[in-house]
């Protein structure tokens, strides 16, 4: 998730700088990283609240 953290930050404060090429390529090989972002957020709020049904 490294990866996409810094294409974040890349995207939001230097958005003038932004290669269309580089955006595809980043989105095919990282799309992952979000799927687990995603689940990293619903465990800790299953954690938080007591529950396991958080979606």
């Amino acid at each position: 998730m490294t990866d996409m953290a810094r294409f974040r930050n890349l995207i939001v404060h230097d958005y003038a700088r932004i290669d269309n090429a580089i955006v595809y390529a980043t989105l095919q090989h990282h799309l992952d990283d979000f799927t687990a972002f995603a689940a990293s957020v619903l465990a800790y709020l299953a954690r938080a609240t007591g529950t396991q049904d958080v979606q």
